[in-house]
């Protein structure tokens, strides 16, 4: 990955699901490892969303970058809440540069995780809206893991795409 902040929130994000999916483990009928099911959702969530952004705030800003284009993308995309789904990552990116979509697209076409990638991120937007929203999951810590790192994937290919 060509961003090392990005990298380094994605690996800690990693070891910390991992180590939360080592105590569920060690009591799998505890009311806390629902619990921290439900944290390792929202972080993962966070982690995702917060490294999409900063990959394209990274590529589109630089020196040279006009402050009112800074300031807007400081107070109004990276600030803003926006949904994982697959649809509005491919939206944002279009948004910036359709080409960054057209590349995205055009790798995951070619990648044998192409469905697994779409559904865990659409999954993970879907669990965490419900959770948040008052509904009851039955999402496991083995999916979230499984999310997450299909949820890697396609940030490498983000990070890959726009050049």
């Amino acid at each position: 990955m060509k961003n090392k902040d990005v990298a380094t929130n994605l690996t800690n994000c990693y070891l910390e699901i991992r180590e939360i999916k080592a105590i569920i483990y060690k009591n799998k009928t505890a009311k806390s490892s629902a619990y921290l099911t439900k944290y390792a959702l929202m972080r993962i969530c966070g982690c995702i969303e917060y490294n999409f952004k900063n990959l394209i705030i990274e590529r589109i800003t630089h020196k040279r970058t006009n402050k009112q284009i800074k300031n807007f993308l400081d107070k109004k995309f990276q600030t803003q809440a926006q949904s994982i789904e697959y649809s509005r990552i491919c939206y944002t990116l279009r948004s910036f540069d359709a080409d960054w979509q057209k590349r995205l697209k055009n790798d995951l076409d070619g990648s044998p995780h192409k469905n697994q990638i779409i559904s865990a991120l659409n999954s993970l937007s879907d669990v965490r809206n419900s959770f948040a929203h008052g509904g009851s999951s039955t999402i496991t810590i083995d999916d979230l893991y499984a999310h997450l790192m299909y949820s890697i994937a396609l940030l490498k290919k983000v990070d890959a795409c726009l050049k």
